[in-house]
């Protein structure tokens, strides 16, 4: 079996280590009103395909003012209803899974959702069941992938985790790209 083997160009080691804090520092200035700039057609493919699920809701979650919001939202969701979806900065599980990074999932009474989110008010259906998982691009969570069902029965079979890992990756390469100035966004 042959092994791609890659040795480090010598003379770019410098130029990578100071890209890498400049990366960082964009990473930080995503939020919910730049955020789906940064998508490939292919995310937002990627992202539609993992959306039709006829009782649940795809989101994608950043920070906007002193809360989240979604960024993106799957099908069967209309636009001014995303607009005036918000969730808590201090506290419920978007806040959690912004604060330490790890995807977290929850069933009825547990989910508490009117505690920390408008979300059931302004959709007008009563989330039954949701599960969260961080978008970390550059060591920095910038967004969250949520699906929610209504039905409390189903056990939220998306592969949230790698849905999110991948539009991290997707979200890296675009700025790195841009960075590079192979592409503008």
């Amino acid at each position: 079996m042959n092994r791609l083997v890659i040795v480090p160009d010598e003379r770019l080691e410098a130029v990578g280590a100071e890209l890498m804090p400049r990366l960082a520092a964009i990473s930080r200035e995503i939020d919910a009103n730049n955020l789906v700039g940064l998508f490939y057609a292919e995310v937002v493919g990627m992202l539609e395909k993992a959306s039709v699920r006829e009782d649940g809701v795809l989101l994608v979650w950043a920070a906007e003012g002193n809360g989240y919001s979604p960024a993106w939202a799957g099908e069967g969701v209309a636009q001014d209803v995303v607009e005036r979806v918000r969730a808590d900065q201090g506290e419920g599980m978007i806040a959690r899974v912004f604060g330490c990074g790890r995807g977290e999932s929850a069933w009825a009474d547990d989910l508490e959702i009117s505690e920390w989110s408008n979300m059931e008010m302004v959709m007008g259906v009563r989330i039954s069941a949701m599960s969260v998982s961080p978008v970390y691009v550059f060591g920095y969570c910038v967004a969250a992938v949520s699906i929610s069902t209504t039905d409390a029965v189903d056990v939220l079979p998306l592969p949230l985790s790698e849905i999110s890992g991948l539009l991290a990756k997707l979200i890296e390469d675009r700025i790195l790209r841009a960075a590079l100035g192979m592409e503008s966004i």
